[in-house]
C-alpha cells in the first residue's frame, strides 16, 4: 500500500475533527427545524380549540340577551387543570383576535396560563395580555370584608379602561369574585359583581369569572342560584 503524502495525512485529521462538527451542527438545526414546526403545529391546534372558547360560544344563563361586548360568562371549574383548560383557549381567542386581554387570576393561575401559552406557541403576546394578581387586588379594595366602590374603581376600573384602545377590542377574566365566595362571603361577592356590571356597561367588553366548584357546592341552592343570576352566560361545555 501506497505511503500517504504529508498532505492527505493533514486533510484526514483535520476531517476527523470537522467532520463531527459539522454533524453536531446540522443535527442542531434539525432540531431546532422540529421545534419550530412542532410550535407551529401546536399553535394551530390551539387557535382550533379557541374558536369555540370566545363568548360567541358561551350559553344563554337566562333571558337576557345583551350583545356580544357585554357577555358575563360563568365557569365553575373543578381543578386548576379544568380552570385553564378554558381560560388558555379563551385568552387565545383574544389574543388571535388582537384583543387586549386583562387577565385577574391567582399567581398559581398566572404561571399556569403563561406555561399554557409558551406550550401552544403564544409565549410572545405583544403587549396585548394584562396579567393581575387576584389576591393582591381583593385586599387593595376590600375594607373590612366589603368592597369599597372608588377603590374598585382606582384599582380594576381605572386599569380596564386605561387599556381601551382604538381599534382593539378588550375582553378580561377575573376571579377575585371567586375568592370571595371561597372564603363564604357571599355578600361581598354580590356586591363585587355590581361594581363589574357597573364597569362593563361603561366600557362595553365581554367579562368571564371563575368560581371554584368546591365552594360553590357548599352554598344552598338558593344562594348559588343568586350567584349564578348575576352571570349572562355559562361557559359551554366544549369550550
Amino acid at each position: 500500500m501506497a505511503r500517504r503524502t504529508y498532505r492527505e495525512r493533514l486533510q484526514s485529521a483535520l476531517l476527523s475533527v470537522v467532520d463531527p462538527q459539522v454533524g453536531a451542527v446540522h443535527n442542531a438545526y434539525d432540531a431546532l427545524r422540529a421545534d419550530r414546526q412542532a410550535a407551529q403545529e401546536r399553535r394551530l391546534v390551539t387557535l382550533a380549540l379557541a374558536l369555540t372558547a370566545g363568548p360567541a360560544s358561551w350559553t344563554d344563563a337566562g333571558d337576557a340577551s345583551p350583545d356580544a361586548a357585554r357577555r358575563h360568562g360563568v365557569i365553575g371549574y373543578a381543578s386548576d387543570a379544568d380552570l385553564l383548560a378554558h381560560l388558555a383557549p379563551y385568552v387565545v381567542d383574544g389574543l388571535a383576535a388582537g384583543d387586549v386581554c386583562v387577565v385577574i387570576a391567582t399567581a398559581r393561575h398566572l404561571a399556569g396560563l403563561r406555561r399554557r401559552l409558551a406550550i401552544s406557541g403564544f409565549a410572545d403576546t405583544e403587549g396585548l395580555l394584562v396579567e393581575l394578581d387576584a389576591d393582591e387586588l381583593v385586599s387593595s379594595f376590600v375594607l373590612e370584608g366589603w368592597p369599597d366602590a372608588g377603590l374598585f374603581d382606582t384599582h380594576v376600573g381605572d386599569v380596564v379602561r386605561g387599556h381601551v384602545r382604538a381599534g382593539l377590542g378588550l375582553r378580561a377574566f377575573g376571579e377575585m369574585v371567586g375568592l370571595l365566595v371561597a372564603r363564604d362571603d357571599v355578600p361581598a361577592a354580590l356586591h363585587l359583581e355590581k361594581l363589574w356590571d357597573a364597569v362593563q356597561l361603561e366600557v362595553g367588553f365581554p367579562l368571564l369569572c371563575g368560581y371554584p366548584a368546591a365552594a360553590l357546592d357548599r352554598l344552598d341552592e338558593e344562594t348559588a342560584s343568586r350567584l349564578l343570576a348575576r352571570h349572562t352566560h355559562v361557559v359551554s361545555a366544549s369550550a
